[in-house]
């Protein structure tokens, strides 16, 4: 939880900086601090939440971060609204930055009054607290869990990357956040406007708006099936949907005049956000928090996570120039391959996590 703090000072501090900005230079600064607490976030929260959760209720309490992120996304596009009319309040971007801090202060400060996980605690040798802990999270007939029962230890680096029962959650992580960024999910949405206007929806702010409601309908309904019908089938069935919809997107960005093309295009992106929201989105970081035995799952989940961002940037810089050089369809047929390649992917190599504890998982994985 003190890491949780201070992802929470740092994104507070970063904010404040960009909104009290009067060089470029401040202004970079605090968009590197923020980018240190989004870092820390991103490995912390679904780490957290995971270790956390009892088995039966994982799902659906861990595909929490990825609905939160998509209603702060929805939030911070409503907050750009006064941006978009005719009388622009010139330092309204300022106050945007100082609203940003309102929730960064709150993680600061509420994080200090959440528990240590048990996972945590019992790595530290404090077995007495972690159950106390779990009974009251869970109440106090609660059996004692078996994840991460007697385990004090934790892994070097060297351990985690060589270490032969480390093996499948180590190319299981990274490679699930490698398709999912290659798949095109960014691209995509960063292309989204352009289709919206080609199919006569000329504000690009519906369009981005349009695309959030329909990623975050497909959180929510994901967020109930996820305990039910399982991480795989839904990872699995999404990356299916995603090839199908790209496959669409690059007919008619082929056939630009024909007369559906419009809106193929328009169908085929909602549909892609929709059944990426229902699995790829959120199932990859679920997993991630979920596969790692615990004196590798903080240096695991570090690893899936910078594999996230590095990926992302790599998709973030290179997909304009692959667009004019060899075609938007080409790219979204190279996405449907991807999509495809994660769906046999997941078939052949995920295993499924549902109802199972953090130890069982690994045994799972380590045999």
């Amino acid at each position: 939880k003190k890491s949780l703090a201070l992802a929470g000072v740092a994104l507070a501090l970063g904010s404040a900086a960009c909104a009290a900005a009067t060089t470029l230079r401040t202004m970079l600064a605090g968009r590197a601090i923020v980018g240190v607490g989004v870092g820390l976030v991103s490995i912390l929260v679904p780490m957290y939440v995971s270790e956390l959760s009892p088995p039966e209720h994982r799902g659906v309490l861990g595909s929490g971060p990825q609905l939160s992120i998509g209603f702060g996304i929805l939030v911070a596009m409503f907050l750009g609204l006064p941006l978009q009319g005719v009388d622009v309040d010139p330092a309204w971007w300022r106050t945007m930055f100082w609203l940003a801090t309102v929730p960064a202060v709150a993680l600061a400060t509420l994080a200090n009054g959440i528990p240590e996980s048990p996972s945590w605690l019992r790595s530290k040798g404090h077995f007495q607290e972690a159950d106390a802990v779990e009974s009251k999270q869970f109440g106090a007939v609660a059996p004692k869990r078996a994840d991460d029962m007697g385990s004090t230890k934790v892994a070097t680096w060297q351990e985690t990357l060589q270490g032969r029962s480390n093996r499948r959650a180590v190319i299981t992580g990274p490679m699930l956040f490698f398709i999912q960024q290659f798949a095109g999910i960014n691209a995509i949405i960063y292309f989204s406007t352009a289709i919206f206007q080609s199919a006569g929806i000329e504000s690009g702010v519906l369009a981005s708006v349009a695309v959030c409601v329909v990623n975050i309908v497909g959180s929510v309904i994901a967020t109930g099936l996820l305990d039910k019908t399982g991480r795989k089938p839904l990872l699995m069935y999404s990356f299916l949907g995603m090839a199908v919809s790209c496959v669409g997107l690059a007919i008619a960005g082929a056939f630009p005049a024909m007369v559906m093309a419009p809106a193929l295009s328009l169908f085929s992106v909602l549909s892609y956000v929709f059944i990426f929201g229902m699995g790829a989105g959120p199932v990859p970081g679920l997993l991630s928090s979920e596969i790692f035995a615990p004196a590798v799952r903080g240096k695991g989940m570090s690893l899936c996570f910078l594999a996230h961002w590095i990926f992302n940037f790599c998709i973030g810089q290179g997909f304009l120039p692959a667009v004019e050089y060899f075609g938007a369809s080409v790219v979204y047929m190279f996405f449907a391959a991807f999509s495809m390649f994660g769906f046999f992917f997941t078939q052949a190599y995920v295993v499924e996590t549902k109802g199972k504890s953090l130890e069982q998982i690994a045994v799972e994985l380590h045999t």
